[in-house]
């Protein structure tokens, strides 16, 4: 089973279908569960409120980045950073 994963990994196939893969392997072939149940766990696991906040997350990250905020943010914070004296700690072109 540690076989499997290695190959994709070494292949140089994406994390998120290495993991599909892996655990689509091990659920048909290791598993007696019937694939219904298995669909159902799945889709009823997935109905955790909390677990929509990850995506809005990425999802804020990534409008922060093409919008230029975040960059705006670094300028603030190392501006602030240089009034304290510690303008190369926070710098990452050192």
């Amino acid at each position: 089973m540690v076989l499997m994963p290695l190959t994709l990994l070494v292949m140089g196939v994406p994390i998120f279908l290495l993991l599909l893969a892996t655990c689509i392997t091990a659920v048909v072939f290791f598993t007696s569960m019937p694939h219904v149940v298995v669909h159902q766990v799945v889709f009823d696991s997935l109905n955790k409120f909390p677990l929509i906040a990850v995506p809005f997350f990425i999802f804020t990250g990534d409008l922060m980045s093409h919008g230029g905020q975040c960059r705006r943010k670094g300028a603030h914070y190392i501006g602030e950073a240089s009034c304290l004296g510690k303008r190369d700690a926070l710098r990452s072109d050192k």
